[in-house]
């Protein structure tokens, strides 16, 4: 987490139940719903079956926190792949490996945000080839963040 506050980019692979989705799922709501403004957050999973759960842990989140913390409008989107945050102008969307090379390429494409989330990366499959598009796209995204003032 400190490297996530600090903008380094992390790989991390530990054993399951050490709290690691809880953790940064904790995160990727903080930025959703209290500190960041004007950006969205992709979340990259090896099956949809993890996107819907991993989506849940934010709108689950979401729904514990004070309601003076929280505007609850209608203009909020919310669906099993998504949560969109409008007071604050923020989106979480969600993606799923693909077994097809154009296709893993493709979701990649497009998505320029300057927070990712890969949800178990050691077998997401045809990450070699997802990734390499979504830092590429990245990239992009950071350097308009940064001219906003919206990243250091």
């Amino acid at each position: 987490l400190w490297c996530l506050f600090n903008y380094l980019d992390v790989f991390i692979t530990i054993p399951r139940q050490r709290g690691k989705t809880m953790s940064v799922s904790s995160f990727l709501s903080g930025v959703l719903l209290l500190f960041g403004n004007n950006i969205s957050i992709a979340g990259f999973h090896k099956d949809n079956s993890l996107r819907i759960e991993n989506v849940q842990h934010i709108r689950d989140i979401m729904n514990t926190l004070p309601s003076y913390l929280i505007f609850k409008s209608k203009k909020n989107k919310d669906n099993i792949n998504s949560i969109e945050y409008n007071p604050l102008n923020n989106k979480y969307i969600s993606f799923v490996a693909q077994a097809n090379k154009i296709a893993a390429e493709k979701i990649g494409r497009g998505t320029t945000v300057p927070l990712v989330h890969i949800d178990e990366i050691a077998i997401f499959e045809n990450i070699n080839i997802t990734y390499s598009t979504v830092v590429n796209a990245m990239h992009a995204a950071i350097k308009n963040a940064k001219s906003m003032k919206q990243y250091k």
